[in-house]
Formats: C-alpha cells, structure tokens, sequence
C-alpha cells in the first residue's frame, strides 16, 4: 500500500512539473507574439536604416535625400537614433518656469522627413516645415507622455521649452504617444529637435517591400558614393526592434526543451506505474469479464483510475504557474498580454492526452486478455 502510494506520488510530481513547464512555455510564446503584434503607434516595417561610419559623411544631407529618385524608395529621415535603440534623456522645463519643475525626458535629434518617414500622428500643432523659416533655427516636437508631465496640453503650441543650460525653442506640435522603446519599458517623455543641418548617423529608408531586394542593392550602390572607403552598416527596423525580446526568445526555448523533457521522463513513470498495475490487477479483471463487464468498461475504469493522477497534478501546477509567471516574470514588461484560460485549458488537454496515449496500451491489453488465463495467473 506505502509503495503504491509513492509510486502514485512520483506521477503526481512529475505530471506537475511538466504541465508547469508547459503553461510556462506558453506565457512565454503568447507574450512574445502580444509585443510583436501589438500596435506600436509607428510604422516598422518597411524601413530599412543604414548607420554612416562617420558623421561627416552625413554633412549634406541633400546627398542622402537623393536616394529618394528610386521609384521603390517613399521617405528617407536622418536621426541620431531611431526606435528600438537608446536615446539621451535630458532636463527640460518651460520657459518662465523654475529650473528645478525640470523633467527629464528621451531627446533624438532628428529632420524634417522623421514625423512623415515612421508614420507618426500629431495630435496638436503641425509637422516640421520647410515653410517655416523660423524651423530652420530648430524647433520641439513633444509626445503626448512629455505634454502631461508639462501639464498642458494643446496650449503648449508656441511656448518655449528650454533645455537646461543649453538652449530654448519653441514647441511647434504634440504628436500621439508611440513606443520608442521596447514594450518592457512604458512610453516615457520624448522630445524630437529639429536639427536640420548637423544630424545621423542613423538614415532611415523607407521602402515598397514589392522591390526589396532591388532598393537593396540601389542603397549598397549609392553608399559607395557617400562612405566609399567602408562597407555600408545596415539592418531592417522590425529585425532590429525585436531583437530587445532574444532574450526572452532563449527562455522559450528553453522552456520548450524542459517541457518535453519532463513529459517524457513523467510518461515512462506513468507506463511504469500501468504495467505494474495491469500485473496487479489480472485476476480481478478476469472476474470482471466473468461477471459481465465490457473490454470498453474496463479500460475506461483502468485509464480512469490515472486519469485522476493527471487532473490532480494539474490542480497543483495551474496556480503555481499563474502565481509565479504573473508576479516575477511577467512583471519585466511594462506591457503584457492577458493571461487566457485557454493557455491552462489547453495544458491540461495535452497532459491527459499524453496520459491517455502512455496508458491506452495496457488498458487494451489487459480489457483483451482471457478470462480463463487472467483466473490462473497467480
């Protein structure tokens, strides 16, 4: 009885642990597939970005802007940075407040194509303008997280805001909260400069995908003109912003190795426990068949009786998982996807088909054995 028991245990134990690796797993794979779908508030794809080797290959900027005469490339933005990447944070307050109310905040240097290139929405005020004189000097545009640190909103249009000890301009447009950085950072303050003259190393290219190869080799030829001493450094923004969840992507692997791993040490404790159990359980089958009792009737109380093994393991291992999925790794992202039952539901469906499938084999042998055998078998 004490070893059944321990037996019984063990199959508990192991069940438990891989339908933990395996709800782990699927957080995992379900969180990543939330950041990598979820809206942004830019565009990135499409957009190729090329990094000059030096600033000073970047002077004109109008030498960049010919890129452009390629009937596959849309827009083409100069920054010192682009989304996805680390940005300078620096104070800032408004012009007649005390510099102490400073806040700090994201400051990317951009021109005047960056708005239009990544598809960004201006909530209050208007665009960068070659129109505007005034523009040339530089200019601020704000996010909408920037303008409720202020603590205005659309009457921020025209006011000074002045980067402490450093310089002041005017606010010229508020444009819609985007992530700049990776969905495990909330969206911060962000101050775009119009630097129109001295601006890079980031050129962001974007592109029809139907010539993408074709605008490929168009940008390679062109570079040569710009760095010709260098090759030309570059890489796909959506490559390139999703590359800030590799780590994560090494965990679901991971997880995925365990997980089966786990499945497969608890399957062969299940067979294990079946075939001794089938051997245990002979005679009293040969009764059953005696008495009246259906190969079907049988193998369902047989599989039944570790079914409940299964179920029980998965009572245990469900809010496990929730607890410590929700409270230590989940809490890594400012922005995270819903735990779905169906993540648990769907666990717990493989884990009694797995079962299912270990134990069907005794369960079908010993329903199909003769009575008369089962009754000599001592």
């Amino acid at each position: 009885m004490k070893s059944s028991v321990v037996r019984k245990s063990l199959v508990v134990v192991q069940f438990s642990i891989s339908v933990f690796l395996i709800i782990s797993t699927l957080i995992v794979l379900y969180q990543l597939d939330f950041m990598r779908n979820k809206s942004l508030g830019f565009e990135k794809e499409q957009i190729l970005v090329v990094r000059a080797q030096s600033r000073q290959s970047l002077q004109n900027p109008e030498v960049v802007r010919d890129l452009k005469n390629h009937s596959g490339i849309i827009d083409v933005a100069l920054s010192r940075t682009v989304p996805g990447r680390s940005s300078n944070i620096q104070p800032f307050f408004l012009e007649g407040r005390d510099p102490s109310e400073a806040t700090r905040m994201a400051f990317v240097r951009v021109d005047w194509d960056f708005i239009k290139t990544y598809g960004l929405e201006i909530v209050h005020g208007r665009d960068f303008s070659r129109e505007f004189v005034s523009d040339t000097g530089g200019c601020y545009i704000i996010n909408e997280a920037a303008a409720r640190q202020i603590g205005m909103g659309a009457d921020l249009i025209n006011k000074n805001l002045t980067f402490v000890d450093v310089e002041t301009k005017r606010i010229v447009g508020v444009i819609k909260d985007f992530h700049f950085k990776s969905l495990k950072q909330s969206i911060g303050p962000l101050v775009l400069r119009l630097n129109p003259r001295r601006n890079g190393p980031f050129v962001s290219i974007r592109f029809n995908t139907e010539n993408t190869s074709d605008v490929l080799a168009y940008v390679t030829d062109k570079w040569k003109e710009i760095e010709p001493n260098s090759n030309m450094d570059f890489f796909f923004l959506d490559e390139d912003f999703d590359s800030n969840y590799r780590s994560e992507d090494k965990l679901a692997d991971i997880l995925e190795v365990f997980a089966f791993i786990t499945i497969i040490i608890a399957c062969l404790g299940l067979y294990g426990l079946a075939s001794f159990t089938a051997e245990q359980k002979i005679r009293e089958i040969g009764i059953r068949k005696v008495l009246g009792s259906t190969s079907s009737a049988i193998i369902r109380s047989f599989s039944f009786d570790f079914i409940k093994l299964v179920i029980l393991a998965n009572i245990i291992s469900w809010p496990m998982a929730y607890y410590f999925m929700s409270r230590f790794w989940l809490t890594n992202f400012a922005y995270r996807a819903d735990l779905s039952t169906v993540i648990f539901l769907f666990a717990g469906f493989c884990s009694v088909a797995v079962s299912l499938i270990t134990i069907i084999y005794h369960s079908v042998k010993a329903a199909n054995l003769n009575p008369v055998e089962s009754l000599r078998y001592e």
